[in-house]
């Protein structure tokens, strides 16, 4: 199984589904989602490509959780301050 895959199997249990986020708006799951990973809320720009994403259909609110472990932990030479600063905060 790819790790999407895994993500996606987990958003429909029903241990998610009684948990906190479920049924909550999306920003707010995406910024949870945030503040769970890296101890701050989505950037603007980033909440914004997120929530256009979901609710055009392109991802699902799980595959911002692969997304987003992926890019912290394949961050490599950035110049992008904010995404050393993650990397750094990473909670694994």
């Amino acid at each position: 199984m790819q790790l999407k895959d895994i993500a996606k199997h987990l958003s429909i249990q029903d241990e998610y589904k009684k948990s906190t986020m479920h049924g909550k708006s999306l920003d707010f799951q995406i910024n949870q989602l945030y503040l769970n990973l890296f101890s701050r809320k989505a950037d603007f720009a980033g909440l914004s490509y997120w929530l256009r994403s979901v609710e055009l259909g392109s991802n699902d609110i799980s595959d911002l959780v692969c997304d987003l472990i992926l890019s912290s932990s394949n961050l490599c030479n950035s110049n992008n301050n904010q995404a050393i600063i993650d990397k750094k905060n990473f909670r694994q």
